[in-house]
């Protein structure tokens, strides 16, 4: 089935300047969205999108127990720690609060850091974040969404389709 030219998409050119890109915490994003979501001057696929990402962040990411101050004082405290750029994201985004979830965001973390200084770091992320944390530990522990139990419910121990 052939489009009419009234139906046709059609591509807007985007005029983005890549020189100043840099990564964003999901602190950042969810702070952007939250004021944007607010104005009038958006499109419909757009509140569709920002619906979307409010509803993952406050699910899904610590992000939303957050505020600029507390962000700033925990890369403050992390200095000594020589993390780089991806690592400090990785625990801002995601607060952790066992060594297993921290060994996954910074690299070569038994190698680097003693036992000591690993507790340290998941103090001050605890000290810094201590609604991040304990969200984070709700979101780890509640495990597999509701819409998921369903479709396993329907499943036997085969594999098979119950009914």
């Amino acid at each position: 089935m052939e489009l009419s030219n009234s139906e046709k998409l059609t591509t807007i050119p985007l005029d983005v300047d890549f020189t100043n890109v840099k990564p964003l915490s999901n602190f950042e994003v969810y702070d952007f969205i939250k004021n944007r979501a607010g104005s009038n001057d958006k499109l419909r696929c757009q509140q569709t999108l920002f619906f979307t990402a409010l509803k993952y962040f406050n699910e899904k990411s610590p992000c939303t127990c957050q505020t600029p101050e507390a962000i700033q004082k925990f890369v403050n405290e992390m200095k000594p720690f020589n993390l780089n750029k991806s690592e400090l994201l990785a625990l801002i985004n995601n607060c952790p609060v066992t060594q297993v979830e921290l060994s996954i965001m910074v690299n070569d973390l038994d190698t680097r850091f003693t036992m000591s200084q690993i507790e340290e770091v998941l103090e001050k992320v605890a000290s810094c974040f201590p609604e991040g944390t304990k969200k984070s530990s709700q979101i780890a522990s509640s495990g597999v969404a509701e819409e998921d139990e369903e479709e396993y419910k329907e499943v036997d121990v085969d594999g098979e389709k119950a009914g």
